[in-house]
């Protein structure tokens, strides 16, 4: 269980209930990283990010593309779960970015960012439109940010599922 830092008393959803926040997962010399947007009912009752429904679809698109999510670093912009699933709040990622995802994007050693919807695109690319950059690389240093639609997304909407399994076929 990681330490909830100092800025998290910054956060309206250090008071939700959660007893940690949903920590990234995997290998810190992982060439992909997939950065999620926050917490689903099942990530945070599990303490697992992108797992659950969107996540077994997660699995099947990253199997298409030759990774297996065991070689991949998975994380969330914001790390505990906003109320009814609502997107995080401009404070809301202040308070985690500052602290937990910019150690994650120190400490891991990738050269493909994963952003996974709009609001990790947000954050990763602030010049950026999310519907006018899904699909396209960016390049960002030594590193490429690709900005794809959430799983979640053609679970809640089946035609968008060409183009989410489209955004997510770019990562090679």
């Amino acid at each position: 269980m990681i330490q909830p830092p100092p800025n998290c008393s910054l956060c309206p959803l250090a008071s939700q209930g959660r007893l940690a926040p949903v920590a990234g997962v995997g290998p810190r010399t992982a060439k992909v990283m997939i950065v999620g947007e926050a917490p689903g009912a099942t990530e945070d009752r599990l303490g697992i990010p992108l797992i659950g429904p969107a996540g077994k679809l997660l699995d099947e698109l990253l199997q298409k593309v030759g990774l297996n999510r065991r070689d991949c670093y998975i994380t969330n912009i914001v790390k505990c779960r906003p109320p009814a699933n609502r997107p995080p709040e401009q404070l809301e990622v202040a308070a985690c970015t500052g602290h937990y995802l910019s150690s994650e994007l120190e400490g891991v050693a990738v050269r493909v960012i994963v952003a996974v919807g709009a609001t990790a695109t947000r954050y990763l690319l602030p010049a950026a439109t999310f519907s006018k950059t899904h699909g396209l690389p960016h390049k960002d240093g030594g590193r490429v940010i690709l900005p794809v639609y959430h799983p979640a997304a053609a679970l809640h909407n089946q035609q968008l599922r060409s183009i989410v399994e489209r955004d997510w076929a770019m990562i090679p």
